[in-house]
């Protein structure tokens, strides 16, 4: 008997079997594609057999100071180097240095910090900055990589080659608070549309150069802004007898002798003794008062602009990071500081029996209370 052939019907229904499974290809393969990803995904939980991501290694990093104010700096770039994974105590330890004050105790600082041969130094302010680059050139550790933050340069010194590469071992980000100079002049003439008189103390024993420098803007810029500017010298350097000559000066201010205080950067009136005696002079002559930083206000000083210090602790955390993994302070480009923010004290404004405008206020961006009531008592 000779095989049957397959007839038209078997073979229609093999080929309609074989059309019903093969929408399901794509399916399967998908399916298996997502069961890998699933055990990818365990392999790499605890417990898992993949290895876990390792963790930065152990770090110490040197934090130089000058002065209080930059305190700010400090706390969110901390803050940000654990976002990172760098623990305090755990991979990271931190040498933080007292306030250096003056440039002479800057360097001194900046010498032990060398000596403590750390992996980082982060150097707070321009002070701070010259300090550990010629700390570590004197000690020929220019191994160690230094990033600066709020760091006004010099006029007669050179702190970086170039924006794009700095030429030495340090990198950071800059801080032209001179450059801040005619905001408050604008902002002491929009809240005292009338004042001539622009008082400030002619510091002859200041030794920090950010002094001149805002100075000099101060001098130019002044007369634009309608005022004829009122200086009371002040001749002794940074310490107990600055401190007692301040408060007789300011004793010695009459109302009426200004109509408005402009506070000029420098190290003697950021000290924590002197700037108090100074906001209370202009809450008994009740004028406004322009200051350099927020920490100034906290002491009883009127109002500020500055740079965001909380902003840039977590930039001068994203260079240290870079340099931690590996990269060259010279391949980090060095950068000017961008965000600004007027600050203001409505303890000092009630004080001083100042009232501003709802118009002017807008403007503030954030307000920072006296810390203690002493603070503003003439």
């Amino acid at each position: 008997m000779e095989p049957q052939q397959d007839s038209g019907v078997s073979a229609g229904a093999g080929a309609t079997t074989l059309q019903k499974h093969r929408w399901q290809l794509p399916l399967i393969v998908a399916v298996a594609v997502l069961a890998a990803i699933a055990l990818a995904i365990l392999a790499i939980l605890p417990g898992g057999s993949m290895k876990e991501a390792a963790a930065p290694k152990h770090v110490t990093i040197g934090i130089l100071r000058a002065l209080d104010v930059h305190d700010p700096i400090v706390a969110s770039f901390k803050q940000q180097m654990a976002s990172y994974g760098y623990e305090e105590g755990k991979n990271v330890d931190y040498i933080i240095t007292d306030y250096g004050r003056t440039a002479d105790g800057t360097a001194k600082l900046a010498q032990e910090l060398v000596a403590g041969d750390p992996d980082l130094i982060v150097a707070l302010s321009g002070i701070s900055a010259y300090a550990a680059l010629d700390a570590t050139k004197a000690a020929d550790r220019t191994d160690i990589p230094i990033v600066y933050s709020h760091a006004l340069v010099d006029p007669k010194r050179t702190l970086f080659n170039s924006y794009q590469s700095s030429g030495n071992n340090a990198t950071g980000i800059l801080a032209p608070f001179d450059e801040l100079v005619d905001r408050k002049l604008d902002f002491l003439r929009a809240i005292a549309p009338a004042a001539k008189r622009l008082g400030y103390f002619d510091l002859k024993g200041e030794k920090d150069f950010a002094y001149p420098a805002n100075l000099a803007v101060l001098k130019r810029d002044a007369e634009k802004f309608g005022f004829e500017l009122v200086p009371y010298t002040v001749n002794n350097p940074l310490g107990a007898a600055v401190t007692a000559e301040i408060q007789s000066v300011a004793d010695s201010i009459k109302p009426g002798d200004i109509d408005v205080y402009f506070n000029i950067p420098g190290a003697i009136l950021s000290d924590a003794d002197n700037t108090p005696i100074v906001a209370a002079m202009a809450v008994r002559l009740g004028i406004p008062s322009a200051w350099t930083t927020p920490t100034d206000l906290l002491r009883g000083g009127l109002f500020t602009y500055q740079y965001d210090l909380a902003n840039m602790g977590i930039a001068t955390a994203a260079k240290a990071k870079a340099i931690l993994d590996g990269a060259k302070p010279t391949d980090i480009p060095v950068e000017g500081a961008q965000q600004v923010a007027l600050f203001l004290n409505p303890d000092a404004a009630a004080a001083a029996r100042l009232t501003i405008p709802d118009n002017i206020l807008y403007k503030v961006n954030k307000e920072i209370h006296t810390a203690t009531s002493s603070a503003l008592t003439p």
